[in-house]
């Protein structure tokens, strides 16, 4: 079981390839469909810990949070597929990741998950549902810098030299967190870093968005680049304000990316319920990832201690606090 979850999800391996391969190699005969059975027994189980990856991204003071999408096969429509959405919750202090499935991409998906509850930080790529959650909970809000950046690079065909100055205003900004990071500075020597280096550069940003705005052609491409910096200002630079506050959301998509290179290859979620199965593994696998753990050896253990354990039992089985009882073991190695 723990094989197919991991060639699934981490090998980005089909079921009814690995069926095939099996066949193959070891001269056995394994339908798909057994596969897919041993998949959601195994995700049956893995549902608690998920739950309480749930409830610790609910509490955390700060999540980077965006979406992406996946097919999704609507039985009653007869095979057709709809475009459905995984969100992905990360949070960058504990290193902690939830997926979760919707078929919408509006903020019932967020009440659904964070509701009123959630009253940390929220960084995002802007989009306007998580605008309208913040505003309705009173939540603080941070933008990304990368997301900014990659509109001026769309409009270096339109004026390279104003797309370059900014460009290159922004990419000293993420020189001054590569040297936070190589001293390995804690989050209040970061906030000190960044008042004393990065925050005069974002003055001389800010001067020049507001010169030069008034230059340019609103409809072109440099000009709606600088209307989105200068829209979402306060969110671009709040990370002057807290030393946790990252400068960019590209963790998050980096967790993102081996779920879309799953994609391609399983094409759909052969229901809705297969697609929860889905944000289910890759929240786990994610979470053990961002810990080092061996998805392998992690699955294999907890399965078997799962069906013996009660809900409130199994703070060791989840992926940041487990420890590889067989770490040692030359066998494993």
């Amino acid at each position: 079981v723990a094989q197919t979850i991991v060639t699934k999800c981490v090998d980005h391996n089909p079921l009814y390839r690995f069926s095939q391969q099996i066949e193959r190699d070891c001269e056995i005969k394994l339908p798909e469909s057994t596969l897919g059975g041993w998949y959601s027994r195994g995700i049956f189980w893995l549902m608690i810990l998920w739950n309480h990856i749930n409830e610790k991204i609910i509490h955390s003071s700060y999540l980077q949070i965006d979406e992406t999408t996946i097919q999704v096969i609507i039985k009653p429509k007869r095979g057709k597929t709809k475009k459905g959405y995984m969100w992905v919750y990360f949070d960058p202090i504990s290193r902690i990741v939830l997926f979760d499935f919707h078929l919408s991409r509006n903020s019932k998906s967020l009440e659904k998950v964070l509701g009123s509850s959630f009253d940390g930080i929220v960084q995002s790529d802007c989009y306007n549902v998580y605008d309208n959650y913040c505003t309705r909970h009173n939540i603080k809000q941070s933008a990304c810098m990368s997301h900014s950046r990659r509109n001026y690079e769309k409009a270096i065909s339109n004026n390279k030299r104003l797309a370059h100055w900014m460009m290159d205003k922004i990419q000293l900004l993420f020189k001054i967190e590569e040297k936070a990071k190589e001293n390995n500075l804690s989050f209040d020597e970061r906030h000190a870093l960044r008042q004393e280096e990065s925050l005069p550069i974002i003055r001389e940003m800010k001067e020049w968005c507001d010169r030069t705005i008034r230059k340019v052609i609103p409809k072109s491409s440099i000009g709606k680049a600088l209307a989105y910096m200068l829209n979402h200002w306060e969110k671009l630079i709040y990370f002057l304000e807290d030393g946790r506050i990252e400068l960019s959301t590209n963790w998050i998509e980096n967790i993102i990316r081996p779920f879309a290179l799953g994609r391609k290859n399983f094409l759909f979620a052969a229901s809705e319920e297969g697609a929860h199965r889905h944000a289910i593994a890759y929240s786990i696998l994610s979470t053990c990832k961002l810990h080092g753990v061996n998805p392998f050896r992690y699955l294999t253990d907890v399965l078997e201690k799962l069906p013996l354990r009660k809900n409130n039992e199994i703070d060791d089985l989840l992926p940041w606090n487990w420890v590889d009882p067989h770490k040692n073991d030359n066998k494993l190695n």
